[in-house]
């Protein structure tokens, strides 16, 4: 009976010190995906400085969830938000013209662009370089629907895909400006941005 109790202390233990070297706690893990998140902002941003001749400039980190922020919408009440990232971009040339990207964490990835503040083309511009940032699989052809519809409706379109991209753009008539959202769902895998 001895000899039973010293195997089962012994194979507990053993069970214990194995499982915790492959446990992970929740703070590293989301420290982790917060990582890869920032750097999936940074390879967008990236990409669009590249291959446009529009210079977007890191002013700040924010965090979504904040009612306080200047950053703040409506849909960052939402639970989805509340491990967000944050960060926002100025456009050379454009003073008033702010891009937010967020980034929400999970088994995915998940980011946004958002802007309220954009004048017509800019917008229409970031529209394309920002998917193709976002997508590299998108190709000129695939924007004829969306420009389609935004000619038909004057000026909106609002939850039409372009690739893997969401898309939404629309006019703001209490600015007289354009908003543009951008929004697509990444794989925690996906080699392109995950090395």
């Amino acid at each position: 009976m001895k000899h039973i109790l010293s195997y089962l202390f012994l194979i507990v233990t053993l069970t214990v010190a194995i499982g915790s070297a492959f446990f992970v706690p929740d703070s590293v893990a989301e420290s982790s995906e917060k990582e890869k998140a920032i750097t999936k902002i940074d390879n967008i941003v990236a990409n669009i400085n590249s291959n446009s001749n529009y210079e977007l400039t890191f002013l700040e980190y924010f965090t979504p969830s904040n009612k306080n922020s200047s950053h703040y919408r409506t849909e960052f009440r939402l639970s989805a938000f509340d491990n967000a990232i944050g960060m926002s971009y100025s456009i050379k040339g454009y003073p008033d013209a702010i891009i937010d990207f967020v980034a929400i964490p999970s088994y995915k990835i998940e980011i946004r662009l958002y802007s309220d503040t954009l004048p017509k083309q800019l917008a229409l511009d970031l529209m394309m370089i920002g998917t193709y940032a976002m997508d590299s699989t998108v190709e000129e052809k695939d924007f004829d629907y969306i420009f389609d519809v935004i000619n038909l409706t004057g000026d909106a379109a609002n939850g039409y895909y372009v690739g893997d991209v969401c898309v939404a753009y629309s006019f703001n008539f209490q600015t007289k400006l354009y908003q543009l959202m951008l929004k697509k769902v990444y794989e925690m895998e996906d080699q392109e941005y995950f090395p």
